[in-house]
């Protein structure tokens, strides 16, 4: 699996690498926010910010599954892009990895907390944001590209699903599926009939 996280994460950067950004020591950081979108409420994610010598840092948003849902950080650093960054693989990009609270769903006004939070907080390349997601949170990368096609340079969904009424919206972003056809959680279908619909 680290294999596979660590193709996407080359395949997916690109164009920063084109850019010749710097790279670091991989270090995850925890971040922590209140919005008056959501009065009384702290939002909690994980960061890494490399060391570069660019004015705009190409941001990826990482949205992970149903069972990393919850307030401790722990659930979202062990599993996914959070686990490859944190085993010290440099990358040359900004990457947040959001955590959802058990109250709430990744609506894409949801994902855009966060986004406008460390656009607030940060330089980052408009044109080089990025999104991935797994399980629910590819499902909702997809709902989010869907929403915001002039937002996202580039999708990866992973074992997701999505509406393939809708998702004509995002012919223009470049997008890539992946889903074991052995799923036993998560049907195939859904990242098929995304595919075809494209």
């Amino acid at each position: 699996m680290r294999a596979f996280w660590v193709t996407i994460l080359i395949l997916t950067m690109v164009s920063c690498l084109k850019e010749g950004c710097a790279q670091s020591t991989t270090v995850l950081k925890e971040f922590s926010f209140s919005s008056p979108a959501l009065p009384g409420q702290t939002l909690h994610g994980l960061i890494y910010s490399p060391k570069t010598k660019e004015q705009k840092m190409p941001l990826l948003i990482y949205i992970h599954g149903n069972d990393s849902k919850g307030s401790n950080l722990d659930l979202v650093r062990k599993k996914g892009l959070p686990k490859v960054l944190a085993a010290g693989t440099p990358l040359p990009m900004m990457i947040i990895a959001p955590q959802l609270p058990i109250d709430q769903d990744w609506s894409p006004a949801f994902i855009d907390l966060f986004l406008n939070y460390i656009n607030s907080r940060y330089s980052i390349d408009q044109d080089r944001i990025y999104l991935t997601g797994v399980s629910v949170g590819g499902a909702s990368a997809i709902d989010y590209t869907i929403a915001n096609p002039d937002k996202i340079a580039a999708v990866i969904c992973v074992s997701g699903w999505g509406n393939p009424h809708e998702v004509c919206k995002m012919k223009n972003v470049p997008a890539w599926f992946f889903h074991a056809i052995d799923d036993d959680r998560v049907s195939p279908v859904g990242s098929r009939v995304l595919t075809e619909s494209l």
